[in-house]
């Protein structure tokens, strides 16, 4: 469940309000100085050391004998807001703004219960009032920055954040804020910053760990992004953002194989097992139908989507029902999202369920066959998943490595990427589609199918658009290797950040191969896809291979170089190619994946005919027969239940 995030208490007690004996003096110049004085003093003070019955008591007795004392029904407000009675703040804090209109923190503090109430335009006047009143107090900024993020105003957001770190350059968690604010701003090398100057004045601050090693996957910096996530993990054992990240993390370096792998994942649920809700029973017998329910965060415009078109497209509505369990916001405007409400029976929000309300509302519903797609990705409800709220419970896609989860009955894969001799790293049993896990529907709007490069520049051009985090020492070794042996042949890569760039052109200056890779910016989707008719071979990565950008490299006709690796998510670009009849585009090591690169680098005329007809290759396989993929994944689940 996402946590409600919480803002600062803005502001602190009046120094000197009106005296309640109603004299219209100040109190420190009234009969009941001391006494009033000293209670309140002593009721903030029970506030901050976070006793709130106890506060509350003592600001119930200062209004019992003075109630217009504004500043204790401002904080009898404040409570309400950090007990999550949001409306109920709201009234309180109106109240002694209608007594002090003058003081700043009272109106952050509106505008903070307001927020929460879903009212963002009354919330935006209460900070513009705030601002009004003190604009030199930094909290009020950093809280208009998250009100303006949370209103889609990432622009003024960014402004009001770092107006925050100007006003307290040594708040550490105003550095987080700016530094996600930057990210989403797509300034990923100020993001990097910011966040190193958050855990440079907090270095136990678990969430920043969690944002830099984040954003040193994208890097390529999978060892330094480790170390933050274990750092994260062993702060805040119960943060399964860090766990999952470190878990991820895992499997995509090549210093973990598949029985450390698995040992992690397992000690994860030993880890979370205290945490998993009871079990409940569930609602009534198996129907006419099969009840399948997918849980995922990207049922959106997301890479998903072309992996999960074919079973909502196809599945037999006389025999199935569909349940989506959304664990990700609705994207307005999202044209996958609606795609999916609509082929969908039944879509329920769950973002906001905490893992006992989720598992009540998976039994309630009756789900024979829970499909996860997210795994320990962004979004995964493992935790919860652990009751075992539906019959039958299995993962697949989204999550390419072991989940450990004891409530996951089944991995669902195939032979060519899970064979029999990987089953060892597996908690789950291995239930195997007879041609591929993978069934690949591209959006309908695509570049065309450009000829060969080669033929028109003399020389061959290698292609990578992969997530930097899978560009690991051991990938750009071989890459290096193949340059060497070729020398005419180009290398063009996409990284986002300084950092990236520089590390990846590290192996190849050393080898003096600089001149002959280009490292470009990521690209929107679209136009993205347009990089492919500037190559002519992909090169898959190893050992947690590429699924989405396989399938879109073929798509855009160039057919992919892959080393079957015997990692757990190291076969997956192997079980693509085997499945479009293109069982001589991998191999099982890098000696041998580069005699491959050179015999189809070497005929020109071949590869350019396979180009041409690639799409129609690719539709006529099982990577592209919706219809029949779903109705053999039905099969395979109806039996488990």
């Amino acid at each position: 469940m996402k946590k409600r995030r919480v803002l600062p208490i803005a502001g602190k007690a009046s120094s000197d309000p009106p005296c309640a004996c109603g004299s219209g003096r100040r109190l420190s110049q009234c009969c009941l100085t001391r006494d009033r004085a000293r209670a309140m003093a002593d009721a903030v003070r029970e506030h901050q050391q976070g006793r709130l019955d106890a506060a509350g008591a003592a600001y119930a007795a200062i209004l019992a004998e003075s109630p217009d004392h504004a500043d204790a029904i401002h904080y009898l407000g404040v409570i309400e807001f950090q007990r999550g009675q949001f409306a109920a703040a709201t009234s309180t804090i109106r109240r002694a703004i209608a007594l002090r209109d003058d003081v700043a923190a009272y109106h952050a503090n509106l505008g903070n219960a307001l927020k929460q109430c879903g009212e963002f335009a009354q919330a935006m006047a209460a900070y513009a009032r705030s601002l009004q009143l003190d604009p030199a107090q930094a909290v009020l900024h950093f809280n208009h920055g998250l009100l303006l993020a949370d209103a889609g105003r990432g622009g003024e957001a960014l402004a009001a954040l770092e107006k925050a770190v100007r006003l307290r350059p040594d708040w550490a968690e105003a550095w987080l804020e700016y530094g996600r604010r930057l990210l989403a701003e797509e300034a990923i090398d100020a993001a990097a910053e910011a966040f190193r100057r958050s855990l440079a004045l907090n270095p136990r601050l678990a969430p920043a760990l969690l944002s830099l090693g984040s954003l040193l996957l994208r890097f390529g910096d999978v060892a330094a992004a480790l170390r933050c996530f274990d750092k994260a993990v062993r702060l805040d054992p119960d943060n399964d953002a860090a766990a999952a990240s470190r878990l991820f993390a895992l499997g995509l370096s090549v210093e973990h194989d598949g029985a450390r792998i698995l040992a992690e994942h397992l000690a994860w649920q030993e880890q979370v097992a205290a945490r998993v809700p009871a079990a409940v029973p569930l609602l009534g017998e198996r129907g006419d139908r099969l009840r399948i329910a997918y849980l995922s965060a990207d049922l959106r415009r997301h890479a998903m989507r072309f992996f999960a078109r074919p079973m909502f497209r196809h599945h037999d509505r006389k025999r199935v029902s569909v349940t989506v369990l959304s664990t990700m916001a609705p994207a307005d405007g999202d044209d996958c999202t609606r795609e999916f409400r609509e082929q969908s029976d039944n879509w329920i929000d769950c973002r906001m369920l905490d893992d006992a309300a989720l598992v009540r509302c998976i039994a309630d519903a009756g789900i024979d066959v829970l499909v996860d797609l997210a795994g320990h990705s962004a979004g995964g409800r493992l935790v919860a998943l652990g009751a075992h709220p539906a019959r039958f419970q299995c993962g697949m896609l989204g999550y390419m490595t072991t989940t450990g989860a004891r409530g996951m009955d089944a991995r669902i894969s195939d032979a060519v990427a899970t064979p029999a001799s990987a089953e060892a790293w597996y908690s789950e049993r291995i239930l195997r589609l007879p041609h591929s896990q993978w069934c690949y529907l591209p959006d309908e709007a695509v570049p065309a199918v450009t000829p060969l490069p080669a033929l028109g520049n003399g020389h061959l051009s290698y292609g990578a658009f992969h997530n930097v985090a899978k560009l690991n020492p051991q990938v750009l070794a071989l890459w290096v290797r193949l340059l060497a042996s070729q020398p005419e042949a180009r290398l063009l890569l996409v990284a986002w950040g300084r950092e990236a760039k520089a590390w990846l052109r590290q192996p190849f200056e050393r080898a003096g191969l600089a001149e002959r890779v280009s490292i470009l910016d990521p690209l929107p989707h679209d136009r993205y896809l347009e990089l492919y008719q500037q190559i002519d071979i992909s090169l898959d990565v190893f050992p947690y291979g590429a699924g989405t950008v396989s399938c879109e490299s073929l798509w855009m006709g160039v057919p992919v170089l892959s080393l079957a690796h015997d990692a757990p998510a190291g076969r997956g670009g192997a079980s693509i190619l085997s499945a479009v009849g293109m069982c001589d585009w991998f191999a099982t090591s890098p000696d041998a994946l580069l005699v491959q690169a050179a015999a189809h680098g070497g005929d020109l005329a071949r590869l350019a005919d396979l180009r041409a007809g690639l799409r129609q290759r690719m539709r006529a396989s099982p990577l592209m027969d919706a219809e029949g993929y779903t109705a053999d994944l039905e099969r395979l689940l109806a039996a488990q239940v």
